[in-house]
Order: C-alpha cells, then structure tokens, then sequence
C-alpha cells in the first residue's frame, strides 16, 4: 500500500503568504500610517520641546520684569510701559538661560522663540508683561527676522588668552543677500564684519564669554546664530589699563624718560622726546617667569614714527632695559619687531617660544614715537 506524502500544498502557501502581507499592511499602517506610532512619537517631541522653549523664554521675560521693577521703584528711574520695555530689551533676540534658545520680539508685541534652525512658538506680549502663546506655532518668522538667509551656524576656530577667531557658516538663497555680520559678547555688540571669518580681541584674561552672531541681510533683516560659550586661555597681566595708579608702582623708568612719560587715566602715556640720546623705556621691578608662556603681547597706541627704530618690547637679564643711541641694549637682552605705527588701538604679539625659558625684567620702550599709550601689556 503506498503512503501519501505530507507536506503544504501550493493553495495553502498562498493563503499563508496573502495573510502574511495583510498583517504586514496592518503592522506597518499602525506604525507609519497617517496616524500611526512615528507620527504620534514625533508629533510629542514636537510639543514636549515647544512646551520646555516657552517655559525658557517665560523665564526670561520673567527675569526682564524684575529688572525692570528694580530699575523702576528701587533705582526710581523713568522707564517705559513693563511691556515696551521688555519689547526693547528682545528686540535683537536674546537667549534663554540654558543657552537652547533665541527670545525676539518685534514693535508689535508679537513674540517669537527659535533654536537655530527653526522657530519653535510664536506668541503675543501682554501689558502685563506675560506671552501668550498661540496654541500652534506658524512657523513663521517674525518682525526683523531674515527670509534670504535660512540658517546661521557659529564655530569656533580657535581661542586664545585675549583673542578668538570664529567663523558664521549660513545658507543663503544667493551669497550676495549677507550684507554684514555683528557679534555679541554676553549679550553685547562687540563689533560689525564684512566677513564671515572673524577675530575678536581685547578679551579679559582666563574670563568666560557666550558668543553668538547676528548675520544680516540686504534687507537690514537678520537671522541669529547659535550661541557658543568659551573661556579664554590662562595668562598673566604685567600691567592693565584702569589698574596703574602710580608709574614707579612696580616700574622702572630709563634715565631719558622721567619727563616724558605719566599715567593718563591709569594709562601709561608718552609724549614727544628727542635729543641724540632721546628714548624711552619701562621696565618691570622684578623679573618675571616665562616659563610656559609662548606670547607677550601689548596692548598700544602709537602717534607717529619721527626717526630711528620705533617702539619694541624687550625681555631682559638687567633691571634697566633701556636704549643710548636708539636701540642698543645691553647683552643677554631679547627685543621684538618694532610695533606698527597706525595711530589707533592695536594689540602687537612677539613670539617668545624660542626663547629660552627663564626668568626676565619685561619692559617696553621706544625712540621716535609721538603720543604713544601702553594700555596693557600681559603674557599668554
């Protein structure tokens, strides 16, 4: 008797096939489906980070409204209405205290919070100084904010003792809609480009700053950054502007230069000079370790270049680093370039790397220079 053999028939596979794509259809209609599992998920995070952007910009209006009262009742000054006030004070954007998020506010009261990329929620400021936020954000920006330029993205390339160089990487619907780019230092102007690699100087010394960038376009409309914090590197001042209160308080003078050096403004200033042995110089009191340190730098002014070599600083085995004749000076004694003469605000930085690491009487000192000041003079 023969046996049958026991197996799935071809009718029975497609049965079991055409179930399968139907539960498939049904799985993935649940997940990705107009309403399905992905959408609710991203619809959620949507609302959870709209939610946390309101409760951020309410503590930052929050915030302006004290300061307001303060200046207000206790400082008795003549302010605006709480609401114009607060207006004023987000009409550039300003960031939320967890750095996440920019605050603007236009002329209308109308209220606008973004990350950098989007905007998150739009609201309308109250007389009482509350927002009151709309239950769906437009998406659209507000007021001053730019439409030519999409995205602005601030990287730091490199942070110094007293100096950081950034660059603002934007998307523009064309590159010649960017007409300049403003950089805010804790919430400060600190000055307007034409590029968008910067370097910013005259920073504090080992201090922390939050920075974000304000491109705009030809439209005199903007688009804000994301904001960065940094601190500035280790370094040591010798002497800063607004701390000198006296010129033989931690300095020597050179011989030629009692009459012709001051303090202006706890600035260190020094007039006009000349004879055959005319020249100035200061020096430290005692000598300075430099060990470490690759840079020593100078903050100046120099009126104008009369004759000889001009300004320099100089590193020095002796406690008078001074010049006879222009700018002899004694052995064991290292001295910079000679400074640029361009009768505004400069920072001049020597290269001390190579030269070997000890102990120095640090000094500065010129012949030929007219109305030169000496802001600062610090190591990094």
């Amino acid at each position: 008797m023969l046996k049958r053999n026991q197996g799935i028939t071809l009718i029975a596979l497609v049965v079991t096939i055409i179930v399968l794509l139907i539960l498939a259809g049904v799985t993935l209609s649940f997940v990705a489906g107009e309403n399905g599992i992905l959408k609710r998920a991203t619809e959620a995070v949507d609302i959870n980070e709209k939610v946390t952007a309101e409760e951020e910009a309410n503590l930052l209006v929050a915030d302006i409204a004290t300061q307001y009262y303060e200046e207000k009742y206790v400082n008795h000054q003549e302010l605006d209405q709480l609401n114009e006030y607060i207006q004023k004070e987000l009409e550039n954007g300003k960031e939320t205290f967890s750095k996440e998020y920019i605050v603007m506010a236009d002329k209308n009261g109308n209220v606008q919070v973004s990350n950098n990329q989007n905007v998150i929620s739009n609201g309308i400021l109250q007389s009482t100084g509350k927002v009151d936020w709309q239950t769906e954000s437009s998406g659209e920006n507000i007021g001053n904010t730019s439409n030519l330029i999409t995205q602005a993205k601030l990287i730091i390339n490199d942070i110094g003792a007293t100096t950081v160089q950034l660059k603002v990487e934007t998307l523009a619907t064309e590159s010649d809609n960017i007409k300049e780019y403003q950089v805010f230092l804790n919430n400060q102007l600190k000055g307007t480009f034409e590029e968008a690699e910067i370097e910013i100087n005259d920073l504090k010394i080992n201090t922390e700053y939050s920075i974000f960038v304000k491109v705009i376009d030809k439209e005199e409309k903007s688009r804000i950054s994301n904001t960065e914090k940094i601190t500035t590197k280790h370094g040591t001042y010798l002497f800063q502007e607004g701390e000198c209160q006296d010129i033989t308080s931690g300095w020597t003078l050179s011989r030629d230069v009692v009459s012709t050096v001051s303090i202006v403004d706890n600035i260190i200033y020094a007039r006009r000079f000349g004879g055959a042995n005319g020249g100035w110089a200061i020096s430290t009191n005692q000598a300075i370790d430099i060990t470490n340190y690759t840079k020593l730098c100078c903050k100046y002014t120099a009126g104008s270049l009369e004759w000889n070599d001009g300004l320099r600083l100089r590193l020095g085995k002796t406690k008078y680093i001074y010049m006879t004749g222009g700018l002899s000076v004694s052995s064991g004694t290292h001295s910079s370039d000679s400074f640029e003469y361009n009768k505004t605000e400069a920072i001049f930085k020597w290269d001390i790397s190579q030269i070997p690491q000890d102990s120095y009487f640090i000094g500065v000192g010129g012949s030929g220079a007219t109305d030169t000041y000496i802001y600062s003079i610090w190591l990094e």
